[in-house]
């Protein structure tokens, strides 16, 4: 058991004995955001530490990643990120020192041969656009997306193969 003094982090409470973060974040469920700890906390401390699993390739996260850095940085895309990361219940809230599976094996495109990756501002309105296809067309070729009009920066999307119309000769 370790009390929480001024200043210290989750991070900082883990590096200080040596363990993961993550692992101490799981060892305490009664702190819904692990961001937010007060003096006067009690943390337990785990005296073991599972192994991350059968991930091939950890990535340690260093202040200021992101999910969406990450998998950038590995050239992924996000939403294949987050599938191989079960253990992150929320994305958006990654700590430094977490450790985050890079997946090796990415699925496949399938019949199309671009897969664009969701920057921010993008639509799939924009998307269609840019690439001078059927807005209808490009959602019928992403079924892995629920809705639409919720898309995120790094995200894939696929583009279907769509033959430009010629327009007739007169």
């Amino acid at each position: 058991m370790y009390i929480v003094k001024p200043g210290d982090t989750m991070w900082s409470i883990a590096n200080m004995y040596g363990i993961p973060l993550d692992c101490l974040i799981k060892a305490n469920p009664q702190i819904p955001n692990p961001n937010l700890i007060y003096p006067g906390q009690e943390i337990c401390i785990p005296a073991y530490c599972p192994p991350v699993g059968p991930c091939k390739t950890v990535y340690i996260v260093k202040p200021g990643d992101t999910m969406w850095s990450i998998a950038n940085m590995y050239g992924i895309s996000l939403d294949c990120l987050i599938k191989a990361n079960p253990q992150i219940p929320n994305p958006n809230l990654i700590y430094p020192g977490q450790q985050i599976c890079i997946p090796t094996h990415y699925p496949s495109v399938g019949p199309y041969k671009t897969v664009y990756i969701v920057k921010p501002g993008d639509t799939m309105w924009s998307i269609a656009n840019m690439y001078g296809i059927p807005l209808d067309c490009l959602i019928k070729a992403n079924p892995q997306i629920p809705d639409p009009n919720l898309i995120y920066p790094g995200q894939q999307i696929y583009i279907p193969n769509y033959p430009p119309i010629d327009p007739p000769i007169s």
